[in-house]
């Protein structure tokens, strides 16, 4: 059960990464000086929480690796 588990948490961080980085391509091709510059702290938050549910993903694939 925690293996499905860790596989659905795995896809969502897959998507949290392809999200950020569309963003980054919606920036470059259509930003201008009215974009804001806190834009680069969203995308960087949301690389950052791909990168805790890929950590997560791992922990509950394999939970004796992890110490659970």
């Amino acid at each position: 059960m925690l293996f499905i588990l860790g596989i659905i948490v795995l896809c969502g961080s897959f998507w949290e990464f392809w999200s950020a980085y569309k963003s980054i391509r919606t920036v470059r091709h259509n930003g201008t000086q009215g974009t804001s510059a806190f834009i680069v702290m969203g995308i960087w938050s949301g690389f950052m929480f791909g990168l805790i549910l890929f950590g997560l993903s791992f922990a509950l694939m394999f939970p004796k690796v992890a110490g659970f």
